[in-house]
């Protein structure tokens, strides 16, 4: 048989949700070699109860559930907030996700332009025929019917 709390504290959590429970667990405690603790239990439709928080004072140490407790599992209720709240709430989360990747994308060019510019500036050109792609061959072009024209003056290395 589970070790539950002052029946007035059971009472309060059971307000706030039917499926919410709180007991004294010793088993985990044992196995782990702790001192047991309270916690609170979510009685989910399948798989079987979860718990959701652990009671203790601090450092883990032994402490009696109280008001405190239910606040803390009040605040973190999302069906107590209205509809709108809780779309303003997804809207701003989802809009800090997309500033975080739009500047991870730009911090990412800007490695890849700082790090890399002789790599990006060949496959650039390259893929343009514009530039100085090939750096390392002089550009000769045809003068007319006698002979070449150096273009470039640069020194093979």
């Amino acid at each position: 048989m589970k070790q539950r709390p002052s029946g007035s504290f059971m009472t309060d959590l059971k307000l706030l949700d039917k499926r919410l429970d709180c007991y004294l667990e010793e088993e985990l405690a044992k196995k782990r070699g702790i001192t047991p603790l309270y916690v609170i239990s979510y009685d989910r439709p399948f798989r079987g109860p979860i718990i959701i928080h652990v009671i203790h004072d601090g450092n883990f140490g032994y402490k009696e559930p109280d008001k405190r407790d239910l606040d803390f599992l009040a605040e973190g209720d999302c069906e107590k907030q209205s509809l709108k709240s809780q779309l303003d709430a997804k809207c701003r989360y989802f809009e800090e996700v997309r500033k975080k990747k739009e500047m991870d994308f730009e911090d990412n060019i800007h490695h890849l332009t700082r790090e890399n510019k002789t790599q990006l500036l060949k496959l650039y050109n390259n893929s343009h025929g514009s530039g100085k792609g090939a750096h390392h061959v002089r550009k000769v072009e045809p003068k007319n019917d006698k002979g070449y024209r150096v273009v470039d003056n640069r020194k093979i290395k």
